[in-house]
């Protein structure tokens, strides 16, 4: 009888036990998210916020326009065609067998004729007669003189071109009123995550301000205006002669714009 009562009382013990375990680790567990949850809050909380973007831009060198390749001779003209002369049949002519060995007795016909007197000359188509007797010249004409070109005795040579060297403008970053190209919210989600260049190229006048901007290479993505209204803000040193005059010159820039992160 008394063993029944003592085993209900170990069930009701170890009933306790049970609850009160599960009741601690429940809290543990919530005490461990809590300290997670706010240990990550203080992590994102401590992080450093970046710019939306980046934007940078670097100087390149003036590039030299290439020399212009020379153009191939022409190719020489064709030779005329040669013309052949057309084929005719050979004359007849006595076949001999070999050199005559002895003078022939026999003369020919031609030789029986007589031979006309010296003085005995006829008229020739010009009027005039050969040999004795009278007969009247035409006069020959006086030889054409081509007409004498005097040329000049001194022949003046057009002056030679000088050249000088020019110091180039250079860019004054601390007097710029727009060092950076600032992009709206709208063009930045255009662009995603390409990275872009836009070479600008700026007159510089004598006083070392822009006078006119316009875009070389630009981004359909990127309005021209927001890079030439930034462009016009630039300060230089202007350009100078070897004596230090100042003289307008083209200045090259490049805008490079990253993504955001």
């Amino acid at each position: 009888m008394f063993n029944d009562f003592d085993q209900d009382a170990e069930k009701e013990e170890g009933r306790g036990r049970r609850a009160a375990s599960m009741a601690i680790s429940g809290l543990l567990f919530l005490l461990i998210g809590s300290g997670l949850a706010a240990t990550m809050a203080t992590v994102r909380a401590m992080q450093p916020r970046r710019p939306d973007r980046d934007v940078e831009f670097a100087d390149l060198p003036m590039e030299a326009p290439p020399e212009p390749e020379e153009a191939p001779p022409p190719p020489p003209p064709p030779p005329p065609p040669v013309r052949r002369a057309e084929d005719r049949p050979a004359g007849e002519r006595p076949v001999l067998d070999g050199p005559p060995s002895e003078i022939p007795d026999e003369r020919p016909e031609e030789a029986e004729g007589e031979l006309a007197a010296v003085n005995n000359v006829g008229p020739i188509e010009n009027g005039a007669v050969m040999g004795e007797g009278g007969g009247e010249r035409e006069p020959t004409p006086p030889p054409v003189q081509a007409p004498r070109v005097e040329l000049p005795q001194r022949v003046e040579r057009a002056p030679e071109q000088e050249r000088e060297t020019i110091r180039r403008a250079r860019f004054l970053a601390d007097q710029s009123g727009c060092r950076s190209l600032i992009i709206p919210d709208a063009v930045g989600q255009a662009l995603g995550a390409r990275t872009v260049r836009i070479r600008v190229r700026a007159l510089v006048g004598v006083d070392g301000h822009v006078m006119n901007a316009s875009v070389m290479n630009g981004d359909a993505d990127v309005p021209e205006s927001l890079v030439i209204d930034c462009a016009t803000q630039w300060v230089f040193a202007p350009a100078t002669l070897p004596d230090g005059t100042a003289v307008p010159y083209p200045a090259i820039r490049t805008f490079v714009i990253t993504p955001r992160t």
